[in-house]
């Protein structure tokens, strides 16, 4: 996934008309990363569990 780096935070901040100081810039990278591993991790779960289904489907069809 794209890092996002600390202007790109103050920007956003910027263009919604507040200044962040460099904690905070950092702290809400940290959320940032942590959430898009956690989005990461979910849709490697469904991956997993669609190519399972698909995989059963698939003997299902071939011993029919």
């Amino acid at each position: 996934m794209e890092k996002f780096s600390k202007e790109y935070f103050k920007s956003l901040a910027n263009q919604i008309m507040f200044d962040l100081s460099d904690a905070e810039v950092e702290e809400l990278q940290a959320e940032f990363s942590d959430l898009e591993a956690q989005i990461q991790k979910l849709t490697d779960n469904y991956i997993a569990e669609v190519d399972k289904a698909v995989e059963e489907k698939t003997k299902e069809i071939l011993t029919v």
